[in-house]
């Protein structure tokens, strides 16, 4: 089965828009881009089609997640992520722009999400949510939405990637739902080590396996992969190195 997307072609990144140290944006933890924040109105989809984006691709077609369709969630980058990120003055969200709507996370970011799962869950046997493409889980109070979520809809599958330490009270409750459950699949990133992890280099043109992981098949290098025809992040436990953007 072939994963579908809109746009079949990736080249080489444009250089990455690192922030200055003293870049208001940075100082105060949201995007540079705030007109493209905005909570949902109702009846607004708020979960995009995989088949919208260059990586990701319509569906999952490996391992036990197989023939999933596959939608993802942005949220605001900086606001929503730990003030320990190694990657908020370089985040992928600098380049994007105002392509991407960032969405508040508030009730009508919830409300518009339940009705949203409702509408997945009675269409389809099994989905998959990528968290987040933008940002990353905004509070414990959003951690267990998620949470609530799985329980309610057991067509649902969850999988991303996070910043925050495990130490931390969001950090520990991702870290605690990955270990036991199959269906929530996150990955830790920078400083942590050990299974299901990702790490970010600079961009030198390696590919195949490097001394942290390996180098995701579906990087800007094999723009034929996509996340869905990979699928490594949710099928293995192999630490995972990222190309700065």
């Amino acid at each position: 089965m072939k994963v579908r997307r809109r746009f079949e072609i990736r080249g080489h990144r444009d250089e990455p828009h690192v922030l200055a140290a003293d870049d208001r944006a940075l100082l105060e933890m949201r995007t540079i881009y705030p007109n493209t924040v905005r909570s949902a109105n109702p009846g607004e989809r708020v979960l995009k089609s995989g088949v919208n984006s260059q990586k990701l691709g319509d569906r999952i077609v490996k391992g036990a997640w197989a023939g999933s369709l596959l939608f993802s969630l942005k949220l605001e980058e900086r606001k929503t992520c730990p003030a320990t990120c190694q990657q908020l003055a370089r985040c992928y969200g600098n380049n994007i722009g105002r392509r991407a709507t960032r969405w508040n996370v508030d009730a009508k970011l919830y409300t518009g999400l339940n009705v949203e799962l409702d509408e997945l869950s009675y269409f389809h046997r099994s989905y998959v949510i990528r968290l987040h493409d933008l940002g990353d889980f905004a509070s414990v109070e959003y951690v267990e939405f998620w949470l609530a979520a799985l329980k309610a809809h057991a067509g649902l599958k969850v999988f991303g990637y996070t910043h925050w330490d495990r130490a931390t009270e969001i950090g520990s409750a991702i870290e605690e739902e990955s270990a036991r459950g199959d269906r929530f699949r996150i990955r830790f990133s920078d400083n942590h080590t050990g299974p299901r992890t990702t790490h970010v280099i600079p961009d030198n043109g390696e590919q195949g396996r490097h001394r942290l992981g390996i180098v995701c098949p579906a990087d800007h290098i094999r723009p034929q992969v996509t996340c869905g025809s990979c699928a490594l992040c949710i099928n293995s436990k192999v630490p995972i190195v990222f190309k700065a953007h």
